[in-house]
């Protein structure tokens, strides 16, 4: 009774699996094909021992037909199935080339898939989220209190994170009069962001109706603003600029702990949180409040400071914008003049312009591109201004991509050691000698 074999899936007619049955008849070196290899692993007691040790089988009857099925699925056509014909078994027993070069390559794969994942820019790690952070303490009302200014923090958590990470400043929106931290598409930013690598926070603020009594660096502010034709109230508008500067000063004052660089953070908000993050961004080193340098990038989401932003200037942190063209909250004209200002300047930045899309749209699911979304758009951005600010990011997967493919190059080792065949026994002690099937040597480059 000889080796059965049946057709292997949707491989095609030289597609076949190998299934051992026994035998009636001793092999012997006169026979012109070779024993399959599951057979001579099922005959020698060593090799049984050796192998199943390494697969963690057991090579009973119900594992012989699946681990040579399994072999024979996974060879390429151009090795041919059945497995010997992959194998040459001798003195010097070795695995032939193709098999040589595909399993190197499949391991060179995977390598290049994991170190695929680039630290800043792909997600890859958990995060951690801390509500209700007190970041600052605030005058308002009447007589004038203090009160407690919350965030929201999001911290990558994982393996293999970087000492020092560059941070982001989220703003809500809510035109100075409403809004809160817990905004859902700054929550979800924070989320998206975290598991990329970064540090992250969204912020309160004071609003119109609590009164905010202005720290006196802040009193030109509200002048500007004032004079720019701004319908919000100068005073709330100068308020939420000043506590946002003040969540920049709490991460860099706490970078140690929260593993931030403080040189490398930047800032971005939604409508008021625009025009909130546009002012700490541009107005408060022209007035001295702030240096060159502090911040590195501006996500202005359907923001404006008016239809003359001349306060961007030279060494100005890089600009992204994105507005709606049909928004009738913020003119999309606003946007207009800061690209402008931004390209008489030669600072870097970009615009978007969405036809048809009013104010405060969804950055989840509005394309720059075709399959590149607002948000996608907004991490590219940040990582090429602010990830990358003190040097290249380098792939979070590099070190142990390359450990990985040690392991796989150690496997295909022990696959060749499994596969040579012990010292030549005579066939009167009841031992056999397989020679190669004749099939010549394919190469695959």
């Amino acid at each position: 009774m000889g080796v059965a074999r049946r057709r292997c899936g949707s491989r095609g007619a030289d597609a076949l699996c190998v299934s051992a049955r026994p035998r009636s008849t001793p092999v012997s070196e006169a026979q012109s094909s070779p024993r399959p290899l599951i057979e001579r692993i099922s005959a020698d007691p060593t090799l049984r021992k050796r192998s199943s040790r390494f697969l963690g089988l057991s090579f009973s009857n119900r594992f012989r037909v699946g681990w040579n099925s399994m072999f024979s699925w996974t060879l390429p056509a151009p090795c041919g199935p059945p497995l010997e014909h992959c194998f040459s078994f001798g003195r010097k027993s070795r695995i032939r080339p193709v098999l040589r070069l595909n399993l190197l390559g499949l391991a060179l794969l995977w390598s290049s898939s994991a170190a695929a994942q680039t630290l800043y820019l792909d997600p890859q790690f958990g995060f951690e989220r801390t509500g209700s952070v007190v970041y600052a303490e605030k005058p308002a009302g009447s007589p004038a209190t203090n009160i407690d200014l919350l965030l929201e923090l999001f911290e990558p958590t994982g393996p293999d994170l970087p000492a020092q990470r560059p941070g982001i400043i989220l703003v809500h929106g809510g035109g100075f009069v409403s809004g809160s931290r817990l905004a859902g598409r700054l929550i979800s930013m924070c989320q998206e962001m975290a598991t990329r690598g970064w540090t992250c926070v969204s912020i309160d603020y004071r609003l119109e109706g609590d009164e905010p009594v202005l720290d006196p660096a802040f009193d030109i502010v509200e002048t500007l603003v004032a004079a720019s034709g701004e319908t919000a109230d100068a005073t709330a508008v100068a308020a939420a600029a000043e506590d946002a500067w003040a969540a920049y000063q709490w991460m860099a004052t706490h970078a140690g702990d929260l593993g931030v660089d403080p040189e490398r953070i930047g800032i971005g908000g939604s409508s008021a949180g625009a025009v909130t993050a546009l002012l700490v961004g541009y107005l408060l080193d022209d007035i001295g409040v702030s240096e060159k340098g502090d911040l590195d990038a501006v996500f202005d989401m359907w923001g404006s400071v008016g239809e003359n932003p001349s306060m961007i200037q030279a060494g100005d942190p890089a600009l992204l914008i994105a507005h709606g063209e049909a928004d009738t909250t913020v003119p999309v004209s606003g946007a207009y003049a800061l690209r402008d200002q931004a390209e008489a300047i030669g600072l870097p930045h970009e615009i978007h312009v969405f036809p048809g899309v009013d104010h405060g749209f969804d950055i989840f699911s509005v394309e720059v591109s075709p399959g590149e979304s607002v948000f996608e758009r907004f991490v590219a951005f940040f990582y090429q201004h602010v990830a990358r600010l003190g040097g290249a990011a380098v792939p979070s997967s590099s070190v142990g991509s390359a450990g990985a493919l040690v392991f796989i190059l150690a496997a295909m080792g022990i696959a060749l050691r499994l596969v040579r065949r012990p010292p030549r026994k005579s066939a009167a002690a009841g031992s056999f000698s397989a020679r190669p099937s004749g099939h010549g040597d394919s190469k695959h480059i």
